[in-house]
């Protein structure tokens, strides 16, 4: 969830005001780093108690942050919380300005046949590569998006492959990066064709 009914309906994280009434968009490009969005109660009456809070106060809801990913072009930042160790849950609260704007909470799953296809060619090609090298071997173009990781010191790139698949919706692909900038990981994450009407770019 995102909040400010001033942010309107397309926002950064394509997430959306509570205040405003609208319904969290699940396109959320930097959500997608960590997994497929969960949109239900629980998160929710989580976001309510968040909204305008300062970091430490997710920390206290759930706990120590599994991950925090800075945004390269903003102060932006997403703080990652994996509640269990026994479940591939994980709550994302987005900060701007030093305040929670917005709570997700996504799910990693397996990946499709599809995705596994293109997924182990890619890792053939683009393991250890830098990043201009991996978008000039697989045709990626520029990234829609890239956030540093502290607890890694990686950075992550994610591309819109949509023309890779006639299945409706949008597909990405995640780059992952070590420190020295060369891909160590490579996953494929879509968004429902719904969605795809409001897509973003941040």
């Amino acid at each position: 969830m995102r909040f400010g009914s001033n942010l309107g309906c397309l926002t950064i994280l394509a997430a959306v005001a509570l205040a405003a009434g609208c319904r969290a968009h699940p396109a959320s490009l930097a959500v997608m780093l960590i997994g497929d969005v969960i949109d239900d109660v629980d998160v929710e009456q989580r976001a309510a108690q968040l909204e305008g809070q300062v970091p430490s106060t997710a920390d206290r809801m759930f706990g120590p942050r599994y991950n925090t990913l800075n945004d390269l072009r903003t102060d932006d930042q997403w703080l990652v919380y994996r509640p269990s160790d026994l479940e591939r849950v994980f709550f994302v609260a987005t900060v701007s300005g030093g305040r929670i704007v917005g709570l997700t909470k996504a799910r990693q799953d397996a990946d499709g046949f599809e995705d596994v296809v293109h997924r182990l060619d890619l890792e053939a090609r683009l393991l250890g590569n830098r990043p201009a090298e991996c978008e000039r071997e697989a045709n990626l173009g520029q990234p829609a998006f890239t956030v540093h990781s502290r607890r890694t010191g990686s950075s992550m790139r994610i591309y819109d492959v949509t023309n890779w698949t006639d299945t409706r919706g949008a597909r990405y692909c995640l780059l992952d990066f070590d420190q020295r900038e060369r891909c160590n990981r490579i996953r494929m994450v879509g968004v429902t064709a719904a969605s795809r009407e409001d897509d973003i770019s941040p």
